[in-house]
């Protein structure tokens, strides 16, 4: 298990099935800061924490088909 962040939300993340859980009211509150919605800093900082959260999903996915291939 993992732990990602959006904002002040802590999202549980396997790195084996890459499967998602969120804890009891936190999907209400991404929902809340969704609407309300990003400006400045804050998208390019959304972007970049994603971008960064799937980087590192795909590096961890790569190692371990290579170490099933070996």
């Amino acid at each position: 298990m993992d732990f990602e962040y959006a904002e002040d939300v802590e999202i549980d993340v396997c790195l084996n099935s890459n499967g998602a859980w969120l804890d009891y009211g936190e999907l209400e509150r991404l929902k809340d800061k969704s609407e309300a919605g990003y400006t400045g800093d804050k998208d390019a900082k959304a972007v970049e924490e994603w971008e960064e959260m799937m980087a590192k999903r795909r590096r961890n996915e790569l190692n371990s088909l290579l170490g099933r291939l070996i």
